[in-house]
Formats: structure tokens, C-alpha cells, sequence
């Protein structure tokens, strides 16, 4: 009974730990945090390279709902009706994606679930994928491929549900961050330097004391713009983000299912 204690309360603790920098980017006017994550990749033997990118639409009442449940009493209510009903999703859903960790540290099974929740809620989370073949990836470089599948999956999140870039902040699994929009989508098609790409890595501990990282020029700057198309926003990289940040868990969940049943089709196929 200890050890099972032991497991709950490291997972509560996950769970409020997953949640708790976007809900400081959400507290920052960040309406809109797009995570993104890559299965296949660098050491990827065979087999095309995936990148998810998800962004929950509606963070608040899910976050209060996924934190309130954690804290309560398997006998007590889960939810306000009115606000289990404003979610779309069930009681069931709700205790499925409590299990949201690093995608490697749950089983196939938990996974799949997750997977199937957020591909059942699409008013609730925005989610695109990109690949690269490994004729592309022979082409370029697996890491030339990724970075370009990180972008692209970005990008066409934005664009799809038509997100306001000024309260967009993204946030990419591993040590760089993508150019994106790198092109101005105007008529003229103009090159632009994105802002958002760089090498810095991303300083976590920044979030909680007002490190000048969230104060930067360019970043005002982008919010002032007022021509939506040639906006940029922030995108940082996060090391280990598939095990800190909640969305970035679920990016890697959906990245890995979606090329775990690529590759099954290949061998089915074969």
C-alpha cells in the first residue's frame, strides 16, 4: 500500500510540475502554446521521421480540471457538470489524460489511449504532424529533415486554426528551436529572418523570477505588430521537454503512435 502512495503522490507531482510552465505562459498573455516533438529522429534506423505539434485551445478549465481531480477523493465528484460539459470530455477521458508523462515511461496501451482522446477532441486540442521519408532524410541529413518537419508542423498549426500570432508561444523538444515562417506569406513573398529561431537553449528557471529572457526586445516587438501575416513569436527549445511540459508529452505520444502505425503499415504492406 506504501509503494502504491509512494506512486500516486509522484504522480500527482508530476502532473503539477507537466502543467505549471504553461500555465506561467498562459499567465504571460500567451493564450496559444504550441509544443512539439519528434519520433524517429537522430539514431533512427528505419523508417521516416515524425514531428507533432499540439496546442491545448481551451488550457484553463482542462489544467483546473486535471490539477482539481488530482487533489480529489475517488468518491467525491470529479467535476462541475457545467464544466465537465464545457470540456467535451468525459470523466473517463479526463482520468486518461492524467496519465499524460514521458511518452517512453508509459506503456503502448496508455499511449494509445491518450492519442485517441486528443484525436477525439478537436475543438479542444489543435494537432498537426509532419514527416520526412527516409529517402529525404538520405537526401538532406536526419537532423536538416527533423528541423525542417519541426517547422512545417508549426507552421501549419498556425495557419489551420488562423491562431493570433501575438499570443503564440512555442515551445520544441531538444536543444534548438526551428525557423519558422521564415517566409513572409504576404504577396510578395519577401525573406524574412525569423525572430523565434535560435540556439539558446530555453531557461526554465527564468519563468518563476522574471529572467530578462521573457522581457527581450524582439519579443515586444512582436506583439506590437499589427499586420497578423508578418508576425512572428516565440519558439524555444526545452531539453527533456517530452518530461516537463505537459503539451510537449502529448506531441511525443502523438508523434510516436502516429509512426508506430506508419512503420506497421510498411511491414503490413511488405
Amino acid at each position: 500500500n506504501n509503494n502504491n502512495n509512494n506512486r500516486k503522490s509522484k504522480k500527482i507531482q508530476s502532473l503539477t510540475s507537466l502543467l505549471s510552465l504553461e500555465m506561467d505562459l498562459h499567465s504571460r498573455n500567451y493564450a496559444y502554446v504550441i509544443s512539439s516533438d519528434d519520433s524517429g529522429g537522430a539514431g533512427c534506423i528505419a523508417g521516416p521521421v515524425v514531428v507533432a505539434s499540439c496546442c491545448v485551445l481551451h488550457p484553463v478549465p482542462l489544467f483546473r480540471a486535471l490539477l482539481s481531480e488530482s487533489l480529489l477523493d475517488d468518491k467525491e465528484p470529479l467535476l462541475p457538470q457545467q464544466q465537465q460539459q464545457s470540456l467535451s470530455l468525459s470523466t473517463e477521458e479526463i482520468q486518461i489524460l492524467k496519465q499524460t508523462n514521458d511518452s517512453k515511461l508509459l506503456t503502448p496501451l496508455q499511449r494509445r489511449e491518450i492519442y485517441n482522446v486528443l484525436m477525439t477532441h478537436p475543438k479542444l486540442f489543435a494537432i498537426t504532424t509532419s514527416r520526412r521519408s527516409p529517402r529525404q532524410i538520405d537526401e538532406m541529413d536526419v537532423l536538416t529533415a527533423t528541423k525542417e518537419a519541426f517547422a512545417e508542423s508549426i507552421e501549419k498549426l498556425v495557419l489551420r486554426w488562423d491562431l493570433p500570432r501575438g499570443e503564440v508561444y512555442g515551445v520544441v523538444d531538444g536543444k534548438v528551436a526551428p525557423k519558422v515562417f521564415a517566409y513572409s506569406p504576404n504577396e510578395n513573398n519577401v525573406h524574412v529572418e525569423s525572430e523565434c529561431g535560435t540556439d539558446e537553449k530555453f531557461d526554465a528557471t527564468k519563468i518563476n523570477d522574471g529572467g530578462d529572457d521573457w522581457n527581450d526586445n524582439s519579443i515586444d516587438r512582436i506583439k506590437r505588430d499589427g499586420n497578423n501575416n508578418n508576425q512572428r513569436f516565440p519558439v524555444r527549445p526545452y531539453i527533456n521537454g517530452d518530461a516537463n511540459v505537459f503539451t510537449v508529452a502529448l506531441s511525443s505520444i502523438i508523434a510516436k503512435v502516429t509512426r508506430d502505425d506508419l512503420m506497421k503499415h510498411e511491414i503490413h504492406v511488405k
